[in-house]
Parts: C-alpha cells; structure tokens; sequence
C-alpha cells in the first residue's frame, strides 16, 4: 500500500517520506515539531508503563508528526494455535500505535472503537511493524488508521480506531 504522492509507508528519511509526515501532521490540525525528549515520554508511556506491551515486545521504532511505527517480533507468545500471529497480538500492536499517535499529539485518550481486518498471516520468527497516523484530530476525538506490515512490507493488517479525549499531556 502507498501512502500520500506515491511513498512508501516505510520509516526513511527520504524526501518523499519527509512530505508525507508533513502532509499528515498538516491534515491534523497543525505541524508540532517533536523534541527527542516529547519522543522519549511517548515511548515511555506507550511501552514502560504498560506491561501487556512491554510484556509482548513492542518497541517504538519512530515517532513523528502526527505518526509512530511500532514494531512487534512475533514469539511463541504472541501466535495462536497454528504457530501464527494471534489476532489478538495484531490488535495490541495496532491500538498501542494509534494510542501512541494520539499521545503524540498531546492528547490522553481511551479508546471508543477499534477495528481491524486481518489480510496476511506473520510465523514466527517474523516481526511486525505497526505504522498509525491520525485521520482527525478534534478536541473530543480522535480517529486513526494504522497499516501493519511484514519483514517483505507485506501488508498484513489494516485498523481503525476512534479516541475520547480525556485530558492532556502535561
């Protein structure tokens, strides 16, 4: 899947990466530049003070204007009964990254609704890369989008997410 004038949705420092982010963070409202120490407090939020998350193994791999990439190495503990991802596991990933993209955005939120279509199946030994951006960002909710893909960027699961806004960061 591409994302906005033809880029991929990978994590590069490309020009074309470079004004997809802008163009997200300019469809939410607003560009916010993100200091490495905002970037650390999400990631801190988002992965040490959840132990579900924690617990899985995701690790935060960017966190931008108005997007985070998550990743995910799928385990033993992470898969169902045939050796493969479990949906639940694609679920965690995807609401944590749009949690991320929220808190990101200086919001506290819980979420409302999720939904998720799972597209292509990950073995172990493969590791899932979460990639969330906000589709709106009003000052009671939140919608959000997150593509997950595989090693061979392989779209494997899309979500969506809507978010009550329940304060704000500090």
């Amino acid at each position: 899947m591409e994302g906005v004038g033809g880029s991929s949705p990978s994590v590069s420092t490309n020009s074309e990466s470079e004004r997809y982010m802008i163009y997200i963070a300019f469809f939410v409202g607003g560009f916010v530049l993100l200091t490495e120490e905002f970037k650390e407090k999400v990631r801190s939020h988002i992965i040490e003070q959840s132990e579900a998350v924690k617990n899985l193994g995701i690790v935060m791999d960017f966190c931008g204007e108005g997007r985070v990439v998550l990743g995910l190495p799928i385990t033993p503990c992470t898969t169902n009964g045939y050796r493969i991802c479990h949906g639940g596991s694609y679920m965690m990933l995807a609401d944590s990254a749009m949690g991320a993209v929220c808190f990101a955005l200086n919001k506290k939120v819980v979420t409302l609704e999720a939904n998720i279509s799972y597209l292509k199946s990950a073995p172990i030994g493969a590791r899932l890369r979460a990639v969330a951006s906000a589709l709106h960002n009003g000052s009671r909710t939140l919608s959000c989008i997150c593509d997950i893909f595989d090693d061979d960027n392989n779209l494997c699961a899309q979500a969506r997410g809507t978010f009550f806004v329940v304060g704000h960061i500090e």
